[in-house]
């Protein structure tokens, strides 16, 4: 990260053509699933109802790619996104509470299978799988450096889990084991766990 932050390697005309790019996608997808899957439903109900599916559903998919995106999970992180997927189930309750064309639409769709399984399942999961493919495709065929070192951890990882604790691996043993530092495509990364 320091790297291309020196550099500013992200900030160019490519990344940023990708970054819209990527959100014409996920438009697209996410209008065909909302309005041409769920148009029978839609259909039946009224513009609230709808609206709160709707807007559940986006939230729900961008908390599921920042969580895909995200490689360091700890209590806090999981807290926060819980914080904010139940304070927004909440504050719709309260406006259906208090406001007279909001009333009693959240405690209407709330009810509903239909709401939990499309706006915190179907249109989340399919509409990820965009980042899931191009990430896997990336990784795949094209990798970049932090990538292989993120494979590289964690295969040193899985084979300081499967040594018994009273065996020292030799340093030619393993992949990645004793050694300080690693050959990436051509560049030397240096292990956080071994002293320099």
């Amino acid at each position: 990260m320091y790297n291309t932050s020196k550099h500013n390697s992200l900030l160019v005309v490519s990344h940023i053509a990708a970054w819209i790019m990527n959100a014409m996608v996920y438009a697209v997808v996410f209008c065909l699933l909302v309005y041409l899957v769920g148009w029978n439903t839609f259909a039946e109900w009224g513009v609230f109802d709808c609206g709160t599916v709707i807007f559940t559903a986006l939230c729900n998919t961008l908390q599921m790619k920042v969580g895909f995106y995200h490689h360091q999970w700890a209590w806090p992180h999981v807290l926060v996104m819980a914080i904010s997927v139940a304070g927004m189930l909440l504050y719709f309750l309260i406006i259906a509470a208090s406001t007279w064309e909001y009333y009693s639409i959240a405690n209407h769709v709330y009810l509903q299978g239909f709401f939990w399984f499309f706006a915190f399942f179907t249109v989340p999961l399919f509409v990820v799988y965009i980042d899931w493919i191009i990430y896997y495709s990336r990784l795949m065929f094209y990798p970049k450096h932090q990538m292989l070192y993120e494979e590289a951890e964690t295969l040193v990882r899985r084979n300081e889990l499967m040594l018994p604790n009273d065996t020292v691996p030799h340093p030619t043993e393993g992949a990645l084991n004793g050694l300080e530092s690693v050959e990436l495509a051509g560049e030397s990364v240096i292990h956080p766990h071994r002293p320099v």
